[in-house]
């Protein structure tokens, strides 16, 4: 109970962004990204709160409601956990970590995510607060580990642009720690996609995010 109540009370001091989000034109759900520094497990912390529902207006066609945290180590960047419940037509995901021995895994599962990977919602929170500095690097995603790179292809005064590539690792052979994941994590990671990030490192935020497959 302890626990639970501080991590709400620190929430009241959330920095936190709301974007939309459009297909085909239409604005068709809502997004809002939240962190606030924590202490997890006696180490310094980020706690990172991404949110993302359909507008009223298209829930009669299909209907997301999703809801992820991720927990950094705020030294290393280390994950430290992980849980996600997300609901759309036909699939519903609810999943945890754990933290022992210093490691991180998957509940009712001995999937870990590795120490040195990040994922895409920490990465969101690490590049647009200049926090970032591998252009190589891991990208997890639900126990599966991917050979990501991070290109800037544009700087100025204001805004960043970068290029983010995902390859699977070829040696995880690793089915992940869930069969079907919700459409926004499967439209991310999908292959052959054109992932776009702009950056704007006057506010400190993601300015906008292009994805296309």
């Amino acid at each position: 109970m302890i626990k639970l109540l501080f991590l709400f009370f620190t929430f009241i001091n959330a920095t936190t962004h709301h974007y939309n989000i459009s297909f085909m034109g239409l604005n068709v759900a809502q997004v809002s990204i939240a962190s606030t520094d924590t202490i997890f497990y006696n180490q310094p912390s980020t706690i990172v709160r991404f949110e993302a529902k359909t507008r009223p207006i298209y829930n009669f066609l299909y209907p997301v409601s999703n809801h992820y945290e991720t927990i950094h180590n705020n030294n290393n960047h280390q994950i430290l956990s992980f849980k996600k419940i997300t609901s759309q037509p036909g699939i519903y995901n609810n999943l945890t970590t754990a933290y022992e021995n210093q490691q991180v895994h998957y509940n009712n599962s001995k999937i870990l995510i590795q120490n040195n990977s990040t994922n895409i919602f920490s990465l969101l929170y690490l590049i647009s607060n200049s926090l970032f500095k591998s252009e190589v690097f891991i990208l997890e995603k639900e126990g599966v580990h991917y050979n990501s790179s991070l290109i800037l292809t544009d700087n100025d005064d204001i805004f960043k642009k970068y290029k983010l590539n995902i390859l699977l690792d070829s040696s995880d052979s690793s089915a992940g720690a869930i069969k079907h994941t919700d459409i926004f994590t499967w439209a991310i990671f999908k292959n052959d996609a054109e992932r776009i990030i702009w950056v704007n490192s006057l506010k400190n935020r993601i300015e906008k995010c292009y994805f296309k497959v």
